[in-house]
């Protein structure tokens, strides 16, 4: 007999992205003491279907984030790195690049508001550790915001 577990990634659609392997086994001749899987094949389980899911997790998300905060223009990329990730069921590294960021805070804090439900020209107050470049931001959304 032969055994095989996947994961298979699909869209809102329900159209089929991409298909994984996460384990497989065969076993020979059936024992009744051996019936389903070994503590060595549970435990490799669980481990592969977890980084699969974290690996398309983050692959969606920085597909989102190359576009911008606001769906905007897509972002350049300037390096890349890797991240570590400890759960559960083991550690293992996530690709994370870094993009240029959009030369607009102006913009990119009025989208974040307005889709948290905020009015145009609302009276804000912002609490913050930011230096100067920080402090000005409020003026742009209203004249009578303040910065704390």
């Amino acid at each position: 007999m032969k055994g095989r577990s996947q994961v298979i990634m699909e869209d809102d659609d329900g159209h089929v992205l991409d298909t994984h392997d996460v384990f497989s086994f065969q076993r020979k001749h059936f024992q009744p003491e051996q019936g389903g899987l070994t503590l060595a094949e549970a435990k490799g389980t669980l481990p592969g279907l977890q980084k699969t899911v974290a690996h398309h997790q983050v692959d969606d998300d920085l597909r989102e984030q190359r576009h911008g905060p606001s769906g905007g223009q897509h972002r350049k990329q300037k390096g890349q790195h890797t991240r570590g990730s400890r759960t559960l069921l083991g550690s293992f590294q996530l690709p994370r690049p870094r993009c240029y960021r959009d030369g607009k805070p102006n913009r990119r804090l009025f989208e974040l508001l307005k889709s948290q439900g905020a009015h145009a020209n609302q009276p804000v107050t912002f609490l913050s550790d930011g230096g100067e470049t920080v402090r000005n931001l409020p003026l742009y959304l209203h004249p009578l915001a303040e910065h704390l």
